[in-house]
């Protein structure tokens, strides 16, 4: 617990120098890409942290291949190349690089970074460490609500599809642009 609670707070610190008025711009963007970088690599070389941490881990072993039937295109194919080099915790670096590069491209995309960030962190980052396909699921989902409000229809349903080659949970939000726009 020690250590999310430095981490929160160096992250508030690399917030508040992003803050300053500093000469150059690119110092500014680089007190802003640090904490992202910071989290993006404990989000992702985390292990045996999430209640669905042991049966991913066993997913992605050889003897479990039968139960891949069930699981989506996407998904069915981080796992077996996780399972084809032999190492089941590559499942986890797998699915976290575009969990986290999308919801970090999210945040940045709504113009307000800081509180993207941290509505991401507490609310939805520690439910990524437990659902890692449905977690893929979501940053594309979160990526597809700015197609929805910017009222693009063609790439608000490519990125619904997409994110339910991970989860098809993801097919829920094909009806929130109708609500959202015409209802």
């Amino acid at each position: 617990m020690l250590f999310y609670i430095l981490l929160i707070c160096i992250f508030f610190l690399f917030f508040t120098l992003a803050d300053y008025h500093w000469e150059n711009k690119w110092q500014n963007k680089i007190l802003l890409i640090l904490p992202c970088c910071i989290l993006f690599l404990v989000a992702i070389f985390r292990f045996d942290i999430g209640y669905d941490y042991p049966a991913y881990y066993k997913m992605a072993t050889p003897m479990y291949q039968d139960e891949l039937e069930r699981i989506e295109p996407l998904s069915k194919f981080l796992i077996k190349t996780a399972m084809s080099l032999d190492r089941p915790y590559l499942l986890f670096i797998l699915f976290g690089i575009p969990t986290y590069i999308l919801a970090f491209i999210t945040c940045y995309r709504t113009g307000k970074f800081q509180l993207a960030f941290w509505t991401y962190l507490f609310l939805f980052l520690l439910s990524t460490f437990g659902a890692i396909r449905q977690a893929a699921a979501m940053s594309i989902i979160m990526y597809a609500i700015i197609a929805m409000k910017n009222k693009r229809l063609i790439l608000y349903l490519i990125l619904c599809f997409i994110a339910s080659l991970f989860h098809l949970s993801a097919l829920i939000m094909l009806p929130v642009y109708f609500i959202y726009h015409y209802v």
